[in-house]
């Protein structure tokens, strides 16, 4: 997390604050969704969690504005 941190994806005010917006588990309880709040509204950091090897599995950026035209 702290690399996201450095390579400025996340903001470090949201990991020093430990600050998440909501969780979502897959119904094969295997990943967690872990979306972190941005400066921009409806733009979240998605964090995929590997709950089977326990082990961040990737992330990426999601832009609701964008995907679902809202402002």
């Amino acid at each position: 997390m702290e690399l996201l941190v450095n390579e400025g994806v996340v903001d470090k005010y949201i990991y020093e604050n430990e600050l998440v917006e909501i969780v979502y588990r897959n119904r094969e309880v295997s990943f967690d969704h872990v979306l972190l709040p941005t400066a921009v509204k409806n733009v979240f950091v998605v964090i995929v969690v590997s709950l089977t090897a326990q082990d961040i599995y990737g992330h990426y950026v999601l832009d609701l504005n964008k995907e679902y035209g809202l402002n």
